[in-house]
């Protein structure tokens, strides 16, 4: 009798222990399933609903532009160089947009100063926009060379002599004099004032901001996001 009771007691432990088994396992089957939509959500970009917004508010014909001129898609950043999602855009998506549009002839891609994070960020949109003035070309050097030595943004970094320091160091082609009296002119800082502006009209809440013929993308830290808003126009 005890025998019989001993080996029913162990049969009711085994059923219980394969029952909580295949609960648990049931579980992490269905969380593996919900990990793998999650995923398949984050690599997907959404459909972006944004309308087109009347393209003379961007002022295209006074920024600087990368791209055919025959390039009926134009692309528009808005950034500030203190800004760390900026410096990523620059190193991890702009690359991108480069082989895949710009070095194709598809797309112009169009640079403006939303420089509302400290008065250093002012500093060295003007100091871009002296060098735009002076050579067109080497502002993308110097939009490149800026965001690559970028520092913390809490930090009052972007001052005159460090920019300075480093065009003189790195860019050959411009000349350091002619730079600075630009900059101390109230030119470069009427150039960033007036993009400025324009990022006000389109109600840009932060950077960085890129549009598409005129519609903000949604993900703009999202190259496939882009990509896609690209793509989209392109068949147009």
């Amino acid at each position: 009798m005890n025998k019989q009771t001993n080996w029913t007691a162990i049969t009711i432990v085994i059923i219980v222990v394969l029952a909580i088994g295949s609960i648990f396992f049931m579980k992490l089957l269905k969380n593996d399933e919900t990990n793998k939509e999650q995923t398949t959500q984050e690599q997907t970009p959404k459909q972006n609903t944004n309308k087109p917004l009347d393209p003379t508010i961007f002022q295209y014909e006074a920024q600087p532009m990368l791209g055919s001129d025959t390039a009926t898609v134009k692309v528009a950043e808005f950034a500030d160089y203190k800004c760390p999602a900026c410096k990523y855009f620059s190193e991890e998506i702009f690359p991108q947009l480069k082989k895949d549009y710009i070095d194709t002839g598809k797309i112009q891609f169009y640079s403006y100063n939303l420089a509302f994070l400290a008065p250093d960020s002012l500093t060295a949109a003007m100091v871009g926009e002296a060098v735009y003035k002076q050579n067109k070309e080497a502002y993308w050097t110097y939009n490149e060379l800026v965001l690559k030595n970028q520092q913390n943004e809490a930090k009052n970094w972007a001052t005159t002599d460090f920019l300075y320091d480093l065009i003189e160091k790195n860019m050959p082609e411009v000349n350091m004099e002619q730079l600075k009296k630009s900059v101390e002119n109230e030119e470069a800082k009427e150039n960033v004032i007036k993009d400025s502006n324009i990022a006000q009209t389109l109600e840009i809440s932060g950077t960085p901001a890129v549009f598409v013929n005129g519609m903000e993308v949604e993900e703009s830290m999202n190259y496939e996001a882009v990509k896609q808003t690209i793509e989209e126009e392109l068949k147009k």
